[in-house]
């Protein structure tokens, strides 16, 4: 009963803090787009470059290896590889910009101390232009999904409000996720994307199913159902 009369008689005033967290994470995307010149930080999936697979046990200190390639190459994400279920190292991933593959390997090589065979090195190459394409599509995915979501919500409830509702609160859940991704400095990749879709199914099939519990159930007054819901 008192939850009951805080959301009755302050509902307005709890709308303070989501919209205040929609408002920080609004502005730490602008400040993203206009350092970076884009919403989020891509890998070499989704902008192109070269990623490196070397299966080692070894002990590397990440940090000096990544200082030493950005020296180099400029730009260098680096990853380490641990067996599934424990902690145990059993190799790295080097993530890097558009360059020469020899060159890398001769640079790793170097500040390993190891040979590299292809017993225990890998590489995988995507194009600028190929990872601009990838990169393109999935935002396009991504309004499309936007796109036929509303259609599906506007005739579901026929009516403007929970139908804008709904897709608000996707929204607002796909530009606070964004936002969290540019503050921590992760750098999102194909599959990073897919995630971010998921998110979008996740949110509206959540929203849908309080939705309908409030509008088409008649059983008790309507602050009684949201708190059910």
């Amino acid at each position: 009963m008192h939850l009951k009369n805080i959301f009755e008689n302050h509902y307005k005033k709890l709308l303070v803090l989501p919209l205040l967290f929609v408002i920080i994470s609004l502005i730490v995307i602008a400040v993203q787009y206009s350092t970076t010149g884009d919403i989020l930080n891509r890998d070499v999936s989704l902008k192109g470059g070269i990623t490196a697979t070397v299966e080692t046990t070894q002990s590397i200190d990440l940090t000096s290896l990544e200082k030493q390639l950005t020296d180099l190459f400029g730009d260098v994400e680096i990853r380490r590889l641990a067996e599934f279920g424990t902690d145990s190292q059993i190799g790295i991933i080097v993530a890097i910009g558009e360059t020469k593959e020899a060159e890398l390997k001769s640079a790793l090589e170097k500040a390993l101390n190891l040979e590299l065979t292809e017993n225990n090195y890998s590489t995988e190459i995507v194009g600028s232009s190929l990872g601009e394409s990838f990169y393109k599509q999935l935002l396009v995915a991504m309004l499309f999904a936007f796109l036929f979501i509303g259609i599906v919500i506007f005739i579901t409830y026929r009516t403007f409000i929970p139908s804008i509702t709904v897709i608000s609160a996707a929204l607002f859940d796909i530009i606070c996720t964004i936002a969290v991704i540019d503050l921590i400095g992760l750098s999102v990749s194909t599959a990073g994307i897919a995630g971010i879709l998921l998110l979008i199914g996740y949110s509206v099939d959540s929203d849908a199913l309080l939705t309908t519990k409030v509008i088409k159930r008649k059983e008790g007054s309507i602050v009684e159902r949201v708190l059910e819901s």
